[in-house]
């Protein structure tokens, strides 16, 4: 592939690769939001759960309103 450069161990096994981040800046910027977005993801679902029926209580009584 154009603008990608393997570095090899002694063996021929792929250990590291090198890109052209002016052939492939978009692919570089997307996957790095990936793998923000992945992990904000992970950090959420540590976070306790809070049921459906409390938090349309604190709602209502928050906002004076019925849901």
């Amino acid at each position: 592939m154009d603008g990608i450069k393997y570095i090899t161990d002694e063996a021929g096994r792929r250990i590291a690769v090198q890109i052209d981040l002016e052939k492939h800046k978009q692919f570089i910027e997307d996957y790095l939001d990936f793998i923000e977005d992945e992990n904000d993801v992970r950090n959420v679902v540590n976070e306790p759960l809070i049921p459906l029926e409390e938090v349309i209580s604190k709602f209502e009584k928050l906002h004076g309103e019925k849901l």
